[in-house]
């Protein structure tokens, strides 16, 4: 009876076809490694992005308001952007118009032109306030997270420190830890807004039509 496998089997066996591939000369040690990364992996538990944003939150739990005023000001932002898109089809429509011979009074190309401008003006303007509050925000939690493990240094064993080399505790704390500026300064303020965008173009062609 053959032994199911697995996606982080899978995974190791691709991997190790591609290095292979390289016709380099890799030592087996190195294949095992592997494997064991894999599992490690594999293994660890997930984290959900509600979780995850409670945990980094409880660090600075005075910055929540400012990262609940990013995300008002991206989806503002974005209801300007879409705004900016809806008004600009209406002025071309009455370029068109214009084109097939009909007359056209230019005053509300200008107009509907104006406010399209004049909506994706705002919408930069918002979402720049909204990224550099976001920014300012993860860089804050980012610094307070590193403070927090290196005085945990402080407390952990010695011989942790011994069986660990410096290398391995620098990624944590400088890698690691920077890795989760991406959830923090982009996607926290940013997703609402993107899911935003869609909902309202289905909402205006239910309206139209």
């Amino acid at each position: 009876m053959s032994k199911e496998s697995t996606p982080a089997v899978d995974e190791s066996v691709t991997l190790k076809k591609d290095i292979k591939s390289l016709n380099m000369d890799v030592p087996e040690d190195v294949y095992d490694k592997i494997d064991k990364q894999l599992e490690l992996e594999k293994s660890q538990e997930k984290i959900s992005p509600s979780v995850l944003s409670k945990e980094l939150f409880s660090v600075a739990p005075e910055l929540k308001g400012k990262m609940t005023l990013s995300i008002i000001l991206s989806c503002i932002g974005e209801i300007f952007c879409f705004a900016s898109y809806f008004f600009g089809a209406y002025a071309a429509s009455w370029l068109l118009r214009f084109h097939d011979g009909e007359d056209v009074v230019f005053s509300n190309i200008i107009k509907y032109g104006g406010i399209a401008l004049g909506g994706l003006v705002l919408h930069l303007l918002l979402t720049g306030i909204s990224g550099a509050t976001s920014h300012r925000v993860a860089f804050s939690i980012l610094s307070r997270l590193r403070i927090r493990l290196f005085d945990k240094l402080k407390e952990i064993p010695l011989g942790y420190m011994v069986e660990n080399p410096i290398g391995k505790i620098k990624v944590v704390i400088q890698y690691r830890v920077g890795d989760l500026e991406d959830w923090v300064a982009h996607l926290m303020p940013e997703l609402p807004g993107r899911v935003l965008h869609p909902l309202l173009a289905t909402v205006v062609l239910f309206v139209l039509d």
